[in-house]
């Protein structure tokens, strides 16, 4: 094997460049003459992609048809993933609110229910406890009201009752004397 860049038989093709002059690039940066930038104009040939003949041309009836037998055939699984969906979504929402868990099987027999289908988990889950939705909140209630008795102090101290002079039990001199200090007025 030889080295085709030393073989004298291979010739390399020519470039439109033209070769650097050594003068341009030995000067500084500063000195140099700036180029303008030439645009080459070409011509766009656009060619029509070919057309795939393995794609025939579906005749609408043909895929009605074909539509139907497919949703026929898809209806059971589509169901299915929907039930699994709708026992994710229950559960969690009754992990979230444990005060559900006995209406577990009620809210999701009425989520599988097609009447049902879009309306969210928590407005069913309230339809169906509806009577126990007082209960409910007033055991909500009277939990919250444990946690904050638990982080309630044991009150506030009292408020101390300022040092000086009672003036209850003052002189009328003294009383009329401090009335003065605090009007302005000089005795």
């Amino acid at each position: 094997m030889t080295d085709e860049s030393t073989d004298p038989k291979v010739e390399t093709p020519p470039t439109d460049d033209p070769p650097a002059t050594p003068a341009a690039s030995d000067a500084p940066p500063e000195d140099k003459p700036i180029e303008p930038a030439v645009r080459m104009v070409t011509e766009e040939v656009t060619v029509d992609p070919p057309k795939d003949e393995s794609e025939p041309e579906v005749d609408p009836t043909d895929e009605k048809t074909i539509n139907k037998l497919v949703s026929k055939q898809l209806d059971p699984v589509t169901k299915r993933i929907e039930q699994q969906s709708n026992l994710i979504e229950a559960t969690n929402f009754i992990a979230a609110n444990p005060d559900y868990s006995k209406y577990r099987d009620s809210i999701i027999k009425h989520m599988n229910h097609p009447a049902y289908k879009n309306i969210p988990v928590d407005r069913i889950a309230k339809m169906v406890a509806g009577d126990d939705l007082i209960k409910i909140g007033a055991a909500r209630e009277r939990e919250a009201q444990a946690k904050a008795a638990a982080t309630r102090t044991g009150g506030s101290t009292p408020r101390l009752t300022p040092t000086g002079k009672d003036w209850h039990t003052a002189t009328k001199e003294d009383y009329n004397a401090q009335r003065a200090a605090v009007l302005g007025q000089g005795r």
